[in-house]
């Protein structure tokens, strides 16, 4: 049976929709049967992030109104052959939590990994998504009020019963960290009181076609949800020490 894991954000822009294709891309490289629900209604930018645009088929609302079934609607990534996504479109709508759930439980015979991609906040879209969820992975940026706004979102999802909760720090400044001037991985941790998944660096890879390419913080952070080693990216390590003083001066000139 798969997992089903929410991935959200109790608020928006920090990069919630990016990190789950990117998770998902990781995962499916390493062999696993992932499928990514875009459950971000009225946003829906998954197939964006993944090179789908555009890419006929069906969509969630098409599977509500009763044209195709989930699996009809699924669409498979032509580069990763074990990633498919479950799109919305720009006529997805709200949908409650027990149609959602009734959506994700079709799928999860067939797959090791399902990834929903949840709508910020803690409204009607989060409450759906996160009820479909048995475990729960929370970006977070490291400022104060995307903490402040996480929290809200721990607290609500604890109250719905998810408790296998981790947090995944994106867009840190390693040279901020080790001057002090941005809160630490460790820092956000102890205000959150949640394990840390991962740490991604403010810039993370994207090829020179400018496809989506996991960054090693998140090919770590996908090997700790595999139950792998436990290794966390550690974007201050390149700003410490005699050199890392040097890099973090030509920075602050530029």
């Amino acid at each position: 049976m798969a997992r089903k894991i929410v991935i959200t954000s109790g608020k928006g822009g920090v990069g919630k929709s990016t990190m789950t294709a990117l998770i998902g891309i990781a995962l499916a490289k390493k062999g696993e049967r992932v499928a990514l629900v875009d459950a971000d209604f009225g946003l829906n930018n998954l197939d964006l992030y993944l090179g789908l645009e555009g890419c006929d088929g069906y969509a969630i609302p098409d599977v509500l109104a009763g044209k195709c079934r989930v699996r009809q609607a699924l669409l498979r990534h032509p580069k990763y052959p074990t990633l498919w996504l479950l799109k919305g479109d720009k006529d997805s709508f709200p949908i409650n939590a027990q149609t959602l759930k009734g959506l994700i439980m079709q799928m999860e015979g067939e797959f090791d990994y399902l990834l929903i991609d949840s709508p910020a906040g803690v409204g009607e879209g989060f409450l759906a998504a996160v009820s479909a969820a048995d475990e729960g992975v929370v970006v977070v940026a490291p400022q104060l009020s995307s903490v402040r706004d996480a929290d809200k979102a721990i607290q609500r999802m604890k109250g719905l019963g998810i408790h296998t909760l981790s947090l995944l720090i994106n867009g840190s400044h390693g040279d901020l960290v080790v001057e002090g001037e941005e809160f630490s991985p460790k820092e956000i941790a102890k205000l959150l009181k949640l394990p840390v998944l991962g740490v991604v660096p403010h810039i993370y890879g994207l090829s020179c076609e400018g496809e989506l390419t996991p960054h090693i913080a998140v090919r770590y952070a996908a090997e700790i949800l595999r139950g792998g080693k436990r290794r966390v990216y550690d974007p201050t390590k390149r700003y410490s020490g005699f050199w890392g003083s040097i890099r973090r001066g030509l920075k602050r000139s530029l």
